[in-house]
């Protein structure tokens, strides 16, 4: 093989007129030319006069050193680049040619010698190639058959299994256990001729990954605020805690954050399609100040196998657990003693509630289920939030002088479909960003006198000092309270609609943009405004009670140690790079694409067990082979971030629409169109939790975390271990007598229903209605447990 090689390298060798110089070398469009690597060498007999001297000469084989944010380029994961140096790139693919060479020739001798084949072979499944493709390479030596690819996947796979158990085995689980993060996952295995023994079934399975914090980020922590036995206790302190509207009402520190919030939109939109800045002092604020940001650094992640189990019922969330509690390798009594953290949608933590509530009371502590903490997802809060909020400044589509939001979207030349559906949240976000981008544009338009000019493609300069005193004046003109209150005074509704459809789309977007930064902080803020704001929306039955029990939890119950680890494990970073952060059930819900519609449709058909045992915990491996194969094809390891812009010829086509319509002014003339008024939902919130708190029995107390009856706290003196029988559920007659003896504490505890009112209910009943609870759930308005495909073909990461 050492004769082969040399042979080849030496057939391979190109002449060069040495010169190699890179001074003009980039392509004019910033993409990378490798054209170099597609010229072959010309043959002996050819005369030279014919060809150029050197390949490389007229060509631009430079590639970038780096590429910046302008580029929309982002980062997966480390940074793979070739050389920039055209005789070191063309010696390394003339070493990958030899080298693949010589190994097809000793493939091809004896089948043992399969490295190269194996390899080639995984990168091939990775990036989707059919089996027909992947049998002619196996004929001709280039990679190893399907079978033996598949068995080399199913190697990995097992080494990740063995890999989860460590990380819940090692001395940082016994200081925080893994949390996990969770989502079901439907497929449809179909059969085309059916018969009595073969048919089309639906498979219901739960998937998701755990999420392990760096050792340093606990340094610093108080660990004995981070125990089970400390959350029990904040828990049995919750009871006694009276939920006041102070707890979500704004404060002096979050009205001045959400008004440089707004400003900050402002300055961006001014920024970007108004007029760019010629000074650098004053430097304008495009961005709102930093509240609580979490450190950036890429996450320690392993992806679960996927699970036969569904978590739409509280059957189907024991059989999730048994199933998490068997792949981190603990025994019973191990799991049920470490405090667990469940993510995922608010389906699947109403679920978790309810199976809890149905094993009360336990017999054993490895049944309790008191070890587990639910909290819903940031993703799925913010799109069936953002969702509620669109539907309600929607407006009338029947009318075509309607102003309202499907209107906007039309004078963008945006498709006006009504987001009735859960199909595409990425799209929904980007729609409501362009209408409130687009309502701020003419708002300052409207102040500088130029609404009736065409905006130019080619921004004007201004100073600093300029741009400012049109964001101050628009501000105060359009956004500020006292703006609301004179329109609402002169009954001008076309100005109300906008200013509140202003000032609610200004939360979503801040929403998205303090996820994209990994400030939970600033999410926090948004969060109590949304808490309010959902006791208006009626839509939202079951959101407008969990979220403020999530706020509670994080700011008033629980240790501040254990809260900030749930802060920091809400949001994380994947590629590393600063603005690029997700919600962690959005980073499942991209890992839910690789898995259902990548790796599933690959030629043959859907198969539920390979996909289980051999692609869902191998989903990372895979991902990274696919960069393997462009690192080795000498391209960069780069992923496109969509950048939310309209394009010039859609802002000056709404500007038209606005002056037409007079969205920002007084109606002229009393003939005018006078559209429907939207109702001010943060004022409706804010009169709904005065009534319940005034008027209402047990007050705000429906917005309070539950609490479920522990015998280890409530009654530690009384605590009577069972003896071991066939069944653990079956418990003593003391035990019995003590949970009879409180029972109407259980009740009042434990009451999660928005029925606060009622008179107190026993143990069945509190039974009864967590059934009913897990039923009524997969009906509800988030509809997360069953609806919850994010269109990943627009994700964003």
């Amino acid at each position: 093989m050492p004769f082969l090689y040399n042979l080849l390298m030496g057939k391979l060798e190109r002449p060069s007129n040495g010169n190699d110089s890179e001074d003009s070398d980039s392509s004019e469009d910033g993409s990378i030319d490798l054209s170099a690597f597609e010229d072959p060498a010309p043959p002996d007999n050819l005369p030279v006069s014919t060809l150029q001297a050197d390949p490389l000469e007229g060509s631009n084989p430079r590639i970038p050193i780096s590429l910046t944010e302008d580029d929309a380029n982002e980062v997966d994961s480390n940074v793979l680049r070739p050389s920039r140096n055209p005789l070191i790139r063309r010696q390394k693919q003339n070493e990958d040619i030899a080298r693949t060479i010589c190994s097809m020739v000793a493939f091809g001798r004896n089948r043992r010698h399969n490295g190269q084949q194996l390899m080639n072979g995984l990168l091939f499944i990775a990036c989707g190639v059919t089996e027909r493709v992947s049998r002619y390479l196996n004929y001709v030596g280039l990679s190893c058959s399907r079978r033996t690819a598949h068995c080399g996947l199913a190697a990995l796979g097992k080494e990740a299994e063995k890999k989860i158990k460590r990380l819940f085995s090692n001395t940082d689980a016994n200081i925080f256990s893994p949390a996990a993060c969770i989502d079901n996952l439907d497929f449809q295995q179909s059969i085309h001729t059916k018969s009595v023994a073969d048919s089309s079934t639906m498979f219901h399975g739960t998937w998701g990954y755990i999420h392990h914090l760096p050792h340093t980020f606990f340094n610093h922590l108080n660990h004995d605020e981070l125990t089970l036995a400390a959350l029990k206790l904040a828990l049995k302190k919750s009871t006694n805690l009276e939920v006041q509207p102070r707890h979500f009402a704004p404060t002096v520190i979050s009205d001045r954050y959400f008004k440089l919030t707004l400003k900050s939109q402002l300055t961006s939109v001014f920024l970007r399609y108004v007029a760019s800045s010629s000074q650098k002092n004053p430097p304008l604020a495009d961005h709102p100040p930093p509240v609580r940001p979490i450190k950036l650094e890429k996450p320690n992640l392993n992806m679960l196998k996927l699970m036969m189990a569904s978590d739409n019922s509280s059957e189907g969330i024991g059989d999730v657990l048994s199933g998490l509690n068997k792949q981190a390798g603990l025994d019973p009594e191990r799991f049920s003693s470490q405090l667990q953290i469940i993510e995922g949608d608010l389906g699947t933590c109403m679920n978790v509630l309810s199976l809890c509530e149905l094993r009360i009371p336990a017999a054993y502590s490895k049944t309790s289920l008191a070890n587990l903490i639910s909290i819903p997802g940031a993703a799925h809060t913010m799109w069936n939030f953002a969702q509620s909020i669109f539907l309600h400044h929607w407006g009338d589509q029947t009318n075509r002088q309607d102003t309202g939001a499907w209107r906007v979207l039309k004078a963008l030349g945006i498709p006006q479909e009504k987001p009735v559906t859960k199909r595409d949240f990425t799209l929904m976000i980007s729609n409501m960003e362009k209408i409130h981008e687009a309502d701020l544009l003419y708002c300052m338009l409207v102040v500088m006198g130029i609404e009736n000019e065409t905006l130019p493609e080619e921004l004007p300069s201004m100073t600093s000092a300029s741009i400012q005193d049109v964001v101050e004046k628009t501000f105060d003109q359009f956004l500020s309270g006292e703006a609301l209150e004179i329109a609402i005074n002169k009954k001008q509704t076309k100005l109300i609609n906008l200013l509140l459809r202003i000032r609610d789309f200004g939360t979503v977007i801040e929403v998205n943009r303090a996820t994209k930064a990994g400030d939970t902080g600033r999410l926090i803020f948004m969060w109590k405004r949304w808490a309010v704001m959902g006791q208006g929306l009626k839509k939202l039955v079951h959101y407008s009670r969990h979220l403020p029990q999530l706020i509670l939890l994080l700011e008033v119950i629980l240790p501040k140690s254990l809260a900030n680890v749930i802060e920091n494990l809400m949001l994380l970073c994947p590629s590393g790079r600063e603005g690029h952060f997700v919600a962690t059930d959005f980073y499942l819900e991209v890992q839910n694409f690789w898995l259902k519609y990548f790796y599933n449709h690959s030629g043959i058909g859907t198969n539920i067990k390979r996909l289980r045992d051999v692609f869902s915990i191998n989903i990372p491996v895979l991902k990274s082979l696919m960069q393997v194969l462009n690192r080795e094809s000498g391209m960069n390891v780069v992923q496109q971030s969509h950048k939310n812009k309209i394009k010039n010829v859609s802002i000056n086509s709404f500007v038209r629409f606005a002056k037409q319509y007079n969205i920002c002014l007084d109606e002229d003339k009393p003939e005018d169109f006078v559209p429907t008024s939207i109702s001010d939902v943060y004022q409706q919130g804010i009169d709904a939790i005065q009534e319940d708190f005034t008027n209402r029995k047990g007050g705000l107390d429906r917005l309070k975390p539950a609490y479920l009856f522990d015998q280890e706290v409530d009654h530690p003196d009384n605590l009577q271990i069972p003896e071991e029988t066939g069944d653990p559920d079956t418990t003593t007659s003391k035990t019995a007598a003590i949970n009879t003896s409180d029972d109407s504490d259980t009740s009042e505890d434990s009451d999660t229903s928005d029925s606060s009112d009622e008179s107190d209910k026993n143990d069945s009943s509190d039974k009864n209605d967590s059934s009913k609870k897990s039923e009524s759930s997969e009906e509800s308005e988030s509809s997360d447990e069953t609806d919850k495909s994010n269109s990943p073909e627009t994700a964003n990461e």
